[in-house]
């Protein structure tokens, strides 16, 4: 488990800085190959309960990316941006699009 875990988080990290040097639309393109990488990821262990646990851990690790990358561009965007505002909307979006 911890392989698919190391292996994973180096997919999605890398995944979302490609995603943040091009423009890539969220809804069409970014959260669908988020999702296909993940659920591959999940796929590659036969262990049901493992599977659970490292869609979580990938899941969580891909949303802190989103945040951080949302933060950064409401930072650079606006002069004195409500951060904790823009964190929130940050992991609506990244749930609404995520989870459907």
């Amino acid at each position: 488990m911890t392989n698919h875990i190391q292996i994973g988080k180096s997919i999605v990290k890398n995944y979302s800085d490609y995603a943040t040097t091009k423009t890539i639309d969220d809804r069409t393109e970014y959260f669908p190959t988020l999702i296909v990488i993940i659920k591959g990821i999940i796929e590659s262990d036969t262990d049901k309960k493992e599977q659970i646990e490292i869609e979580k851990v990938l899941i969580d690790f891909a949303k802190e990316l989103y945040i951080k990358s949302w933060i950064k561009h409401a930072i650079e965007d606006e002069d004195s941006p409500d951060l904790d505002q823009e964190k929130e909307a940050a992991i609506s979006e990244f749930e609404h699009y995520y989870y459907g």
